[in-house]
Parts: structure tokens; sequence; C-alpha cells
């Protein structure tokens, strides 16, 4: 990634990601065209994305706003080095909030040259009002966008100086994303109403169709994520037999007004 990598950089340390193998993944399939749901989209307060990530114990919101932007940088995916055959990029991400309370999101390793690095959305990393949990092991620079990545202090279980990247294999990402884009998105969800999925958060689930893109955001209409979800990748060409693909941005936000969810796009400044 570019000397520019410093954007929403996380030290996590109170950040576990739990993943399981591929071969359960439950999909659904949707193709959606020829919707104007979001053509003019309302501005929503700006506090309220901080609400749609899973926390036990704490009720939730759906609204958020997210810009789009487009760049011509593609980084492939990666191969596991461990095992070629098993890659598992996508996982839960817990965030300890204090003894009694967590909460949880969907994260994902992007190929990056340090190894160690995962994408999820920002909010899922902050309180209701924008504050990190724990803000003495987690940075943000700048504070403002929907997107975080996430560098992990993984040790090589076996001593040597593999990293987790190594292990899992490691999606590839990309700007150059155009509308009406054919994009598998993956999440752990509960309470949503993806066909085939248990939405009981324990289930790594699929949704794929056509998502839009309009001059501001990518959008997929007539399907709840449901909570969990938050920053779960919206994937583009993903190969079922490496279980990998370009990542081009995650999951925002559900606007029960219209039924549709948003995503923001990534810049390459900020990658």
């Amino acid at each position: 990634m570019s000397k520019n990598f410093s954007f929403c950089l996380l030290i996590a340390l109170i950040a576990i990601m739990v993943i399981f193998s591929h071969r359960s993944i439950i999909s659904q399939r949707n193709n959606i065209s020829n919707t104007n749901a979001f053509q003019i989209l309302e501005r929503i307060n700006r506090i309220s994305r901080f609400k749609n990530k899973y926390q036990e114990n704490k009720e939730n919101k759906k609204s958020s706003e997210n810009k789009l932007y487009s760049r011509n940088t593609v980084m492939n995916s990666v191969l596991s080095t461990v095992n070629p055959q098993h890659n598992y990029p996508i996982g839960h991400l817990y965030i300890d909030i204090n003894a009694t309370n967590y909460a949880y999101c969907t994260a994902s390793k992007i190929n990056t040259a340090n190894r160690n690095i995962e994408l999820t959305a920002m909010y899922c990393l902050v309180d209701e009002y924008g504050t990190p949990y724990k803000s003495d092991t987690l940075t943000f620079s700048p504070d403002k966008h929907d997107y975080a990545l996430l560098r992990f202090e993984f040790e090589d279980p076996t001593g040597g100086n593999v990293r987790l990247q190594d292990y899992t294999g490691a999606l590839g990402w990309r700007f150059n994303i155009q509308n009406n884009t054919p994009t598998n998105v993956f999440c752990y969800s509960k309470r949503g109403d993806l066909e085939g999925c248990p939405n009981d958060s324990e289930h790594l689930c699929e949704w794929q169709g056509i998502v839009e893109i309009d001059d501001k955001y990518n959008f997929i209409n007539d399907v709840d994520l449901g909570i969990g979800a938050s920053g779960g990748p919206f994937i583009y060409q993903y190969d079922r037999n490496t279980t990998l693909g370009y990542v081009y941005t995650v999951f925002a936000e559900y606007t029960n007004y219209s039924e549709a969810h948003t995503s923001n796009g990534f810049s390459e400044a900020q990658i």
C-alpha cells in the first residue's frame, strides 16, 4: 500500500478476529436493476453512523452516509502460504467494551506488505458518540470516514516469521468499480433476512447480486443484512475455488426508509 496508508490505522490490541471455513457459506443471489431508491439521498446525522455494529445489551440505529471515490489502483489477492488450498480471509471481529459488554462486526484480511492488516467499518471500533473504545490502544487519522484498517499484533505460533495473511490468504483491493457491478457480500448476520441464512451471527452468509453506484454511493436493495454485518466486504470477481477476489468497499448501513444498503468506496490516498 502507499505511504499514506496511515488512514484509520488501528493498533487493535483489544480486537480478536475469529475466522471460520468458507465451506459452510450460506448464499442468497439477487439481480437488482432499474431501481432509483438512492438517486437522491437524505443527509443523515453523522453520529447515527456509529450505531450499526452489533453490541450486546444496547440498541442499534440504522443510518449513515459515505462518500465514493474512484481510482485505478488494483492490488491482487494472495493465497495462504501455509495452506494454499484453504483460504479464509473473512471472519468475526470482537471488541471488548467492558467486563460485561462486547461488540462485533465482520472483518476481512487484505493484501498488504505488512501482512497483518484487516479491513472493517470504522464505527465498529467507536461508541455511539464516536469515541474509540480504549483510546489508549486505538489511533484514528482522520476520524471522519466509515471504514478502518486494523494492524494486528500477530505472533507466529510456530515461532517463525509467518504473519496472519500467510495463514488466511488475503483479498485483493481496487478502486475502479463501475455501476451495475456483480458483487458478493459476506457477513456474520444477526436478525437479517438473507435467504437461507440462520441469522444467528455464527454462520458466514453471502449475498450475491448487482451493486449500483452513483456519484457518491454504492447501494443494494431489497435485503436486510442484519446487525453484525457492518464491515462485511463487497467483493468483485469472487472466485469460489480460492474464496478470494477484490474488495472495493465494506458494508456501512441499512436504511429502513428505503430498504437499501449503502457503503463507501476507497480512496487511493486513504489506503
